[in-house]
């Protein structure tokens, strides 16, 4: 047995009074109760995020060193958790940075571990609940312990995070009321220690305090328990493991997840306090509408050392989930919080429904609710025609055939454009990738693929043919979408199809919110010479899904996803592609179009004429010889004689992070400018092992409007990648513009703090320092669209290809 635990044990019966007084203990037993005016039970915030039954934090207490191979990080993030892990110290350590921007929680564990462990209350050892509420220090003594103890730490971790320090943890639980009080000048809460294996205290399950003080002495084991877990599921309450220099446990949490929120000790204190202070005002239900405001009442928690230096403040702002109870017969159309849409998801909790919808209520948040009572059932019916309801661009030209009553003329599809699903949009907003699997009972060609959109199915949509052992034969990037209904995409080139063969027709929603009908291949569907197969007869079943892009290779209750396809029995005809006759001169001039294969899909197919292109752009950019640094000094004066077509940064540059924790789907960028009037021909992005998944670039301008997309193809495992955009977009001198790509996976690559002090310029490029620009560099979006918030100035090494 380690010191450490010996000592912890040899303090158990101590630890285990300092845990809760008599005043407590009654109070800590009992679940949270709903603020008191929630209008008759219809609007609550949920006990826990996501409505899940229990809470769980795990934390590591001694982070004095977590470079080593036992700090738990890894496992955590694999298993998509963040963790609490609280440091003993009084200097910042690289790790902080890492683990920080990763999503997990740095606490403090006071400046010197050892000190405090062995200055136990002066009662000892013959301490009673009265006798521990009695100030054991002098105030003296609690000075020195918050300038000595306290505040040393808490700089260390502030300054490698850049963020306020949350939560702290008292080394071997050692706590008294006046250092309770001590940590209330600092913190949202504090945790101690409480010994399953010794102790006859009954596990405390919830928090609901009377005062502020209460949430400074908060109970963890001293192990990890699954049974402690259970119990935790069992009564609705949260559990707090503290883990000493192993890692257990994370398993047993993954198999529980659909029951517990995991999330660091501060995240979940935080929540407590918005939960506990939401109140709601105004609700109403009128027809097909239901409205109410939400607010909670917390200040912030303001901040300042002994001397009366102010502290960065804690601020309430974190989301909650709020529950909204419906009507059985209610389908939700959508939920705008302010005036804009947001997610939400439609559960069914002890028997009622409820629609569940996550936001912050730091100041009043207005909801409405759109419902209807009639849901439309999604009941094909086979129609003699099928039109496009978008035009297609680029290379395809529609068929102009008149359809004959009673047949199916082709090119056609598997639904009709006046099809709606049953659900146009679910809650759900995590990026998935949602499929069909069909047959053609001729031979033929897929020319390209269709599917439903629900106005919350935003970002960049890419759809894929597969073969049903997962190979990819074609991909496309939806254009020129609109808001909702049907929307459609051509190949680039038709693919053959054999008869009475399976294939997968899938897209991907960066952003979920993807439309379904369950149970709908409970039995096969067909349409002309196109058929989906039910669920029971092929593998895994259908409609396919898989989380968050890939293959689908799951199924759930033969769900309807609503993707389609475009088929023709007839190959369509291609021209052939004329050769440039320009010589490129060292300076290449873009093209004034692009040369393409034009080709007309059915059997009067006319080829259309292509235009000449003036020079090909190469696929191939030349990297600038600068190399840049992670603290560069900006200059807005290129070279004498750039070599273009350049980038920002040269290929042999390396992040400082290549690769966070973050496994969540989001849109990475950089805003940068040209000193000279040119254009942008690709995009770069530097990419870790584990961003893996499906790359889309995008250019836009400075306010959001979408210039040019493009999916990166070809990819090696790590390092810079490069896609060519289909057309160079002209771009304007000292004009802002934003360059980002989407990553389904996260594991982005980062260096906090980059664009704070400078820009950075590379000859004829520039990417602004933060404080240039609306919104700061560099700029990210969750999960996907135009990113357009910032933090810690952070670079996410996302670069351009340029050409004057």
């Amino acid at each position: 047995m380690s010191a450490k635990r010996s000592l912890l044990i040899g303090f158990s019966t101590v630890v285990t009074i300092l845990l809760l007084s008599f005043a407590t203990r009654q109070l800590l037993a009992q679940p949270a109760t709903a603020p008191a005016n929630q209008q008759a039970s219809e609007v609550s915030v949920c006990t826990w995020s996501g409505c899940k039954p229990a809470a769980v934090s795990y934390s590591q207490d001694d982070a004095g060193n977590l470079n080593g191979s036992n700090n738990c990080q890894a496992q955590l993030e694999a298993a998509g958790f963040r963790g609490t892990f609280y440091y003993d110290g009084n200097t910042t350590q690289p790790w902080m940075a890492v683990l920080s921007a990763a999503g997990h929680e740095i606490g403090s564990h006071l400046t010197s571990h050892n000190q405090n462990c062995t200055m136990p209350p002066s009662c000892f050892p013959n301490c009673t609940p009265q006798s521990l509420w009695q100030t054991p220090y002098t105030p003296a003594d609690i000075t020195a312990f918050r300038q000595n103890q306290i505040e040393p730490n808490l700089a260390a971790i502030e300054a490698g995070t850049g963020q306020p320090v949350v939560s702290m943890a008292y080394p071997c639980g050692s706590t008294d009321a006046a250092r309770m009080t001590a940590a209330q000048s600092y913190f949202v809460g504090a945790r101690g220690y409480y010994d399953p294996w010794d102790s006859n205290f009954p596990w405390i399950y919830d928090i609901n305090p009377a005062t502020p003080t209460e949430f400074m002495n908060l109970n963890a084991d001293t192990y990890f328990s699954p049974a402690l877990v259970d119990k935790a599921i069992a009564q609705g309450g949260w559990h707090v493991a503290a883990i000493h220099d192993y890692c257990e446990g994370i398993n047993y949490l993954s198999s529980q997840r659909n029951n517990l929120w995991v999330a660091p000790v501060g995240e979940v204190l935080k929540y407590i306090r918005v939960r506990n202070a939401t109140q709601f005002s105004n609700y109403l239900r009128a027809g097909q509408t239901i409205s109410f405001d939400a607010v909670h009442t917390l200040g912030d928690l303001q901040r300042q050392k002994v001397d009366g230096t102010p502290l960065t403040p804690i601020i309430y702002d974190d989301p909650v989930t709020l529950r909204i109870h419906i009507l059985d017969t209610d389908q939700v159309l959508s939920v705008e919080v302010n005036g804009t849409s947001a997610a939400f998801t439609v559960q069914t909790i002890n028997g009622s429904r409820y629609v569940l919808l996550d936001t912050p209520v730091n100041y009043t948040r207005h909801v409405v609710l759109e419902l209807s009572s009639s849901p439309t059932t999604a009941t094909p019916t086979p129609t003699t025609s099928l039109t496009p309801t978008a035009t297609p661009t680029g290379t395809f030209i529609p068929p102009t055939a008149t359809p004959t009553a009673g047949s199916v003329i082709c090119p056609c599809s598997l639904w009709d454009t006046s099809v709606v699903p049953a659900v146009p949009a679910v809650g759900d907003t995590d990026a998935v990738e949602v499929g069909v699997q069909f047959r053609a009972n001729v031979d033929g060609y897929i020319t390209g693929l269709r599917f439903y959109k629900g106005n919350t199915n935003t970002g960049t949509h890419v759809g894929h043919l597969w073969t049903s052992s997962g190979t990819l034969l074609a991909t496309a990037t939806f254009i020129n979408e609109t808001a909702s209904g049907w929307q459609t995409v051509y190949f680039a080139s038709p693919v053959a199809v054999t008869a009475n063969t399976t294939y997968v027709a899938s897209y991907q929603a960066p952003a979920g919110h993807f439309a379904v009908t369950r149970s709908y291949f409970n039995t096969a569907y067909s349409h002309g010479p196109l058929s989906a197969p039910a669920s029971g007869g092929v593998t895994p079943g259908n409609g396919v899904y898989v989380y968050p892009s890939g293959f689908p290779n799951q199924s759930y209750e033969a769900s309807n996803y609503w993707v389609d396809v475009i088929f023709d029995t007839t190959a369509p005809v291609a021209t052939a592609t004329p050769t440039p006759t320009a010589t490129p001169s060292q300076t290449p001039v873009p093209p004034t179009s692009t040369p393409t294969n034009t080709w007309t899909p059915g059997p009067t197919a006319t080829p259309t004429a292509t235009a000449t292109a003036t020079a090909t752009p190469t696929n191939t950019p030349v990297p600038p010889t600068a190399t840049a640094t992670n603290t560069p000094t900006p200059t807005n004066t290129p070279p004498a004689t750039p070599a273009c077509p350049c980038s920002l940064w040269d290929t042999s540059v390396v992040p400082a992070v290549p690769a966070v924790g973050d496994a969540d789907a989001v849109e990475l960028g950089v805003q940068f400018r040209t000193s000279v009037n040119g254009y942008i021909t690709g995009l770069r992005f530097y990419k870790s092992a584990t961003n893996t998944g499906i790359h889309v670039g995008n250019l836009w301008t400075s306010t959001g409007t979408l210039l040019a997309t493009a999916i990166f193809t070809n990819e090696s495992a790590s390092g810079w990648q490069t896609v060519t955009f289909a057309t160079p977009v002209p771009v304007t001198a000292n004009t802002g513009y934003v360059a980002s790509y989407q990553t389904t996976v996260g594991h982005f690559a980062v260096d906090r703090h980059y664009f704070n002090n400078a820009g950075y310029s590379n000859n004829h490029l520039y990417a602004f320092r933060t404080n240039e620009v609306t919104g700061g560099n560099g700029v990210y979006r969750y999960p996907s669209g135009f990113p357009n918030a910032s933090y810690q100035a952070s670079n996410y090494w996302v670069d351009v290809i340029f050409t004057p």
